[in-house]
């Protein structure tokens, strides 16, 4: 939002446009947006989602509604990684969703 709110005079957005553009050459880091970079986020903590659910499937075949819902409610990509390396080791889906803070309220 920012980007669209700030405006800068015509002269001083040509020097930002080439400052940036030496940036990005030295650091080779492209700019992205707090948009684009959330939108990223999101996208890994979908696939994260994603791939759990394959993981449970593929090992135990079907997954409940309950607990498909209860895995895509959740957006903590840090507990989302944890949840994904429980899946590949798990020995059974109870063991799964016993004594994880995740599916503790449910």
């Amino acid at each position: 939002m920012i980007d669209w709110l700030l405006v800068l005079p015509e002269e001083l957005t040509v020097e930002f446009r080439r400052e940036l553009r030496n940036l990005k050459w030295k650091k080779r880091m492209p700019y992205i947006t707090n948009i684009e970079f959330l939108g990223r986020q999101e996208g890994r903590v979908q696939t994260l989602r994603e791939d759990i659910l394959d993981i449970l499937e593929a090992r135990f075949g079907e997954v409940s509604y309950a607990l498909r819902e209860q895995i895509t409610v959740l957006s903590d990509e840090s507990e989302l990684k944890r949840l994904h390396r429980q899946a590949a080791l798990t020995t059974d889906l109870l063991a799964f969703t016993h004594g994880s803070a995740a599916f503790e309220s449910a």
